[in-house]
């Protein structure tokens, strides 16, 4: 009886012990560790974390890749909505809330997939590129296939970027946009790889010509890809 008694007392005073004991809570972790767990979530899931709590409100803002495209932004598994039903300007207004959102720091790479963004949406866009410069993004991505809806494409800010604030660029894509002549060239002074897919160009004999300096001057280990 003396054993059951013992016994029993042990187990009250083990669970009081337990309930004594503090719960770890994911809040509790340190900040580094929350932005590794957000920066793997989709960025749609990532933004929704901000109202888990006041702890959670900017954890997401922290994020190193940015990728708005259909899939990412609009698209729900199951809807049978199609690409064609959704308005450019439903993902225009959630990229630029996202992007007012961020912190603006430590960006790795900055992609925009969506069609067909084109001129008309050029105030907007070149917001983004603004903010992919302030935030020192090294991987850049823009890719509207606007040529497919008999757009005129966007074309793309050049007079944006200097020697400074474009140095930070190691990558850059650009998808479905309109190419005229830079006013400055050094801001390729880091770029380490080019893509030009589907691009309109309007001096072509000006801008290969603007390549092949950029590669002998700046660039001598560039590779850059083109597809016409």
């Amino acid at each position: 009886m003396s054993k059951r008694k013992r016994s029993s007392k042990e187990k009250q005073r083990l669970l009081a012990n337990k309930n004594k004991w503090p719960r770890l809570q994911l809040s509790d972790l340190p900040m580094d560790i929350l932005h590794s767990m957000v920066s793997r979530l989709p960025i749609r899931q990532a933004a929704k974390t901000s109202i888990l709590s006041s702890h959670w409100k900017y954890v997401w803002c922290w994020r190193t890749n940015l990728e708005f495209s259909f899939k990412s932004l609009v698209y729900k598994k199951g809807s049978g909505i199609p690409l064609s039903h959704i308005s450019e300007y439903v993902f225009i207004q959630r990229v630029d809330a996202i992007l007012r959102q961020h912190s603006g720091v430590g960006v790795e790479k900055l992609e925009i997939e969506f069609s067909p963004l084109h001129h008309e949406h050029a105030e907007h866009i070149d917001t983004w590129v603004k903010f992919a410069i302030a935030s020192k993004t090294k991987q850049l991505i823009l890719d509207f296939l606007v040529q497919r809806h008999g757009k005129e494409p966007y074309t793309f800010p050049f007079q944006l970027f200097d020697a400074t604030n474009g140095s930070h660029l190691q990558f850059m894509k650009l998808g479905s946009i309109s190419l005229k002549q830079p006013a400055n060239i050094k801001f390729f002074l880091n770029l380490k790889k080019l893509e030009l897919v589907d691009v309109n160009i309007t001096d072509e004999e000006l801008i290969e010509k603007y390549i092949d300096e950029v590669i002998k001057l700046f660039c001598p280990g560039i590779y850059v890809h083109r597809i016409a």
